[in-house]
Parts: structure tokens; sequence; C-alpha cells
């Protein structure tokens, strides 16, 4: 966070106010009273909104400015501003990023995850899957030489919302997500097999009870060091190739691999389009002729109404600057024309569960609000809890209000024709 001064940016932040007084009082969120949903503890907020728009409104929110009585009203909050299409106007100025790095450090994922390792979103036993084969439009090599089929064919998987959540479930549903995506690329008995990068452990354990030889990409030595414990503990100490490296590296792509099956959790969405473009290329390097990538990744989904929508990518630029830099949710279609036009490979499924996105963050949000407490004692302070709550509580409500998917996808090699 940065101080804040000047004339002009007092006087827009009078203009912030009355702006955000009025989304609130569309939406019937209260501000005053004893069961008011929203208190301003100081008019500062007003200044960090008027800089930074939504990025400001979550400053505020984790410099105490503003409070709410519970994650549940935060998340009811921000949707109802969602739904009015709340957009504040602010300065070009941006917030520099104060973490870094898209892998969660294991201390801190330990508090919001069913098994105690994994980050990702799960899958519910309830709500039923339908699959039906779509025409969809094929997106030629950027420096092919030949023009394909101008449409083509592709398994769309759409799944229906579960019918309960529980926060027993949360183990469940994430290790039902690690299944699916190793039945996805053909996981078993011989399938030598990359996860890139290191999803915690829980995803090679998973792969290794199938017979599967399972390398993992570990981002940092820290990382590989936890990983290795991991595996110790769960008596797959020597079961597991672990190696160090930098996620899309060329040069280290060439030296392992390939291999018959990739796998990769939630890390698309956390890089750039560039860094994207980098990652799938060095899949592509590493996958054998005949090979499937399997990606599990949460996407933005277009919601029908354009205010909304353009609330939605606002609100979720704090993830961009605090969370995980240059995070940026790609749409289905971009995911897919990304992937044909940078890189040899193409997806033949993809599947959507919205709702299963969203009730897997309820239950991560809801664990990690638990143990604020355990929290704390791993040496993450009340500005870091909060942003924590935060970055739960606006994908949470996105996700409510149709702006985020949750999808697996898998990719296999337009041609056939050897190792590129």
């Amino acid at each position: 966070m940065q101080p804040l001064d000047g004339f002009a940016l007092k006087t827009r932040a009078r203009l912030a106010e009355a702006e955000f007084a009025r989304a609130c009082d569309a939406t019937g969120v209260t501000l005053s009273g004893d069961d008011a949903d929203i208190l301003v503890n100081h008019e500062r907020l007003f200044e960090r909104i008027a800089a930074a728009g939504w990025t400001g409104l979550a400053e505020g929110y984790m410099a105490g400015e503003w409070s709410v009585t519970s994650s549940d009203v935060l998340v009811e909050v921000i949707a109802k501003l969602l739904g009015q299409g709340y957009v504040p106007r602010r300065t070009s100025w941006k917030p520099r990023p104060e973490t870094v790095g898209a892998m969660l450090p294991s201390s801190l994922v330990q508090h919001f995850s069913g098994d105690r390792v994994s980050a990702f979103q799960g899958h519910f036993a309830t709500g039923v899957a339908t699959t039906e084969r779509k025409l969809t439009k094929s997106y030629p090599e950027q420096r092919a030489k030949q023009r394909g089929a101008k449409r083509r064919y592709i398994d769309v998987t759409t799944y229906e919302a579960p019918l309960d959540a529980d926060r027993a479930d949360l183990g469940d549903i994430q290790a039902r997500s690690a299944q699916q995506l190793l039945d996805l690329v053909g996981a078993g008995r011989g399938t030598r097999m990359l996860e890139y990068p290191n999803s915690g452990g829980a995803v090679a354990l998973a792969a290794i009870g199938r017979g599967v030889v399972v390398d993992t990409l570990a981002i940092s030595h820290d990382s590989a060091a936890h990983l290795r414990e991991y595996l110790i503990l769960n008596g797959a100490a020597n079961d597991v190739r672990v190696a160090v490296g930098k996620l899309g590296d060329a040069q280290w792509a060439q030296q392992h691999g390939p291999y018959d099956a990739i796998v990769s959790f939630s890390q698309l969405e956390s890089c750039p389009k560039r860094d994207k473009v980098q990652y799938l290329r060095a899949m592509d390097r590493m996958l054998l002729p005949g090979g499937r990538i399997g990606v599990q990744s949460v996407m933005a989904r277009r919601v029908q109404s354009k205010s909304v929508n353009r609330a939605c990518r606002s609100a979720l630029q704090v993830l961009g600057a605090y969370v995980w830099p240059g995070m940026e949710y790609q749409y289905e279609v971009d995911f897919l024309k990304l992937v044909e036009q940078q890189t040899h490979l193409q997806a033949i499924s993809i599947s959507r569960a919205p709702e299963h996105l969203r009730l897997s963050i309820r239950l991560q949000r809801q664990m990690f609000e638990g143990r604020l407490r355990e929290a704390a004692a791993d040496g993450y302070d009340e500005v870091f809890r909060r942003l924590w709550l935060w970055q739960f509580a606006v994908r949470e409500a996105v996700a409510s209000v149709g702006g985020l998917d949750l999808a697996q996808a898998v990719l296999v090699r337009k041609h056939r024709g050897g190792r590129r």
C-alpha cells in the first residue's frame, strides 16, 4: 500500500464516497445502524477507492478502514456490488505487487486445504455431468504454412450444481479433481508422467497409487524440500523424482522427458499471457507423440450484463496486484485460441463446473476463517489474513454472479510426425 495525498485526490475521494453510497443503497447494503452490513472505520477508505478503484476497496479492508461481521457477509456485499455493476472511477495510480510467485507456501496452504497440501479447487460427487460433442472454431498456428480445417469438434462436459457442500468434503473434492485429471490423461501402470509444477504432493501420490512413474517440477529448493518431506511421511520417498527448475524454461524442458502424460493444476491463471505461452510450449516440447496434457484451471466466464462483466474483471485486479502478479483469468475461447496458435497442441475436451468452483472456494474460505489464530501463529499478520479472506471472498462473489468457471482440458498434438 502507498500513501495517498493531494487536494485533487481528496476531491475525488468525496465523489468516490458518494458513488459508493449510491451503489450500496441501490443493492440494499446498509452503512449505518445496529445491523449495518458495512462499518466504515476511516474516511481514508474513499481516498483509496478514488486512487485505485476495487483494489483501493480491498486495500481499505486490509487496513481495517472498513469491516464486516464475517466473511460470509463480505462475500454477500461484494456480490451485491458486482451485481449492480459497481466500477468506481479511479486515477491512473496502481499499487505495486507486494507478494511474488505463483506457488503458495505450504505453511499457508495447510490452513485452507482439505488434504493440507493442495490449493486447487475440486469437483463434488453430486452434480450430474453431461458431455456433448460441439463444433468449434479452429485457430491455425501463427507460423504454420498450411491452414487446416476452419472448424473442428471438441467434447464439452458440463457439471450441474452439487446438491450440498460441507467443509468436511474439501479433501474429498480435491482428490476427485486429481483422479479425474489422471483419468483424462490415461495415467495407469507404466505411464511416465510429469506434474508441472508440483501442487503439494497429493496428485503425485494419487498417480503412484495407479502404478504411474512420476516426475515433478519444484520451482524452488524450499518447495522441493517440503515436497520430499511430504513424500517421506507418506512412504513414497523413492517413488517420485523431484527436480528443481524454472517454470516454462526451454532448456529445462529440453533436458527432461519425453512423457506420456503431463498434468497441471491451477498454474495457467496465475501468470500473464507471455508466461502462459512459454509454459504451454514447454509442455508441448516434453510430450511424447500420442501423449496427453491435462490442465485444471480457473477461467473467466462472460456475464450477460456488460456492466457486471466489467465489474467482475475490475474486482479481480487485486489478485494481480497483491497475490499473483500478472494474474490473468482467460476466457475459454481465448485459452483454446492461445493453445492452437502458439503451440503444436489442441484441446480435444474441456469441462465446465462453475458451481463446483464457487462452493470449493466457499469451503476454503470458511476453513481459513476458522483457522485465523493458527495462521497468526505461523507468522501471517492481520493485514495478510484480511488479504487472504478478501481474495477468497472476491473470487467466490465473482463466481456467484457467473464470472468464473472451473475447467479441466485435455491437450494433444495436432501433428503426429514426431517430437517437437
